[in-house]
């Protein structure tokens, strides 16, 4: 009996163990993605804005 209560103290610790790896794992993709947004939405801001940057590209090197 009291080894039964034991054996289900650690399937349930490492149940509880699991999701912090997983949620960490997500955690950090999410946190990947969200970089890679923002440089995917910089390059296209730099696309639409492309003569802007240019000319002042050209402008700071003329200087």
């Amino acid at each position: 009996m009291i080894q039964n209560k034991t054996e289900m103290i650690t399937v349930k610790s490492t149940e509880t163990s699991f999701p912090p790896v997983s949620l960490q794992y997500s955690i950090s993709l999410l946190f990947f993605h969200m970089i890679y947004l923002t440089f995917f939405f910089f390059v296209l801001l730099s696309f639409s804005f492309h003569a802007d940057f240019l000319s002042m590209i050209v402008a700071l090197t003329l200087e």
